[in-house]
C-alpha cells in the first residue's frame, strides 16, 4: 500500500460542483421577486445564470478532475501503485490540470452581488493547487509534517468548495435558478 495515498484525504472538490445548469423552477418566481423592484431582480437573475453559465465548464471539469484523483489514491491505497508513481501522476497530470482549471475562473469578472462568491471559487481553486505541490514535497522529503500540511490544505479545499455551493444555492433559491 502507497503510504502517501493511505494517508491523504480525498481532499479536492466536491463532485457537487459539476451542477451549475442555469434553468427555471417555474411556479417560484412570483413569491420570491414580489418584495422587489421587478426589473432589477429580473438583471440580477439574468447576471447570475450569465455566471452559471461562465463558471459550467470549469466545475465539469473540476468534476472529473476530483473523480481521477480519488481513483489514483485509491490505487495508492490498494497497492496498484507506489509513492513514487502516485508522484509522478500528481506532478504531470493533476497539479498542471488545476493550474489550467485556475487561470480562466481567475479571467470571470463576476457582478458585484457575485464577487464574495466567487472569490470564494478562486480561494478553492488555489488552496487546490497548493494542496497538490504540498503532496509532491511531502513525498520528495518524506516529511510528515508535509502530508499534514497537504491534508489540511485540502481539507480547506472542500470546506471553500461547499461554502461556494450553499452561497450558489442561497442565490438559486432566490432567483428560483436550479443549479441541476
Amino acid at each position: 500500500m502507497g503510504k502517501i495515498g493511505a494517508i491523504l484525504l480525498s481532499g479536492l472538490m466536491s463532485a457537487a460542483l459539476v451542477g451549475c445548469d442555469s434553468s427555471e423552477t417555474t411556479g417560484e418566481t412570483v413569491s420570491k421577486v414580489g418584495e422587489t423592484d421587478g426589473s432589477q431582480v429580473s438583471n440580477e437573475k439574468e447576471n447570475f445564470k450569465s455566471y452559471l453559465a461562465d463558471v459550467r465548464p470549469v466545475t465539469q471539469d473540476l468534476s472529473q478532475f476530483a473523480k481521477d484523483f480519488d481513483t489514483l489514491r485509491q490505487e495508492s491505497i490498494d497497492g496498484e501503485i507506489d509513492d513514487l508513481t502516485f508522484r509522478s501522476r500528481v506532478t504531470e497530470k493533476f497539479l498542471p490540470e488545476s493550474v489550467e482549471m485556475q487561470e480562466p475562473i481567475e479571467q470571470i469578472i463576476p457582478p458585484k452581488e457575485l464577487r464574495n462568491t466567487h472569490a470564494k471559487m478562486i480561494k478553492m481553486m488555489a488552496k487546490n493547487t497548493e494542496g497538490l505541490s504540498e503532496i509532491i514535497s511531502a513525498i520528495d522529503t518524506g516529511d510528515a509534517s508535509k502530508i499534514t500540511s497537504a491534508n489540511n490544505l485540502m481539507t480547506e479545499t472542500r470546506t471553500t468548495a461547499r461554502e461556494y455551493m450553499y452561497d450558489l444555492q442561497d442565490l438559486a433559491d432566490k432567483y428560483a435558478v436550479s443549479l441541476k
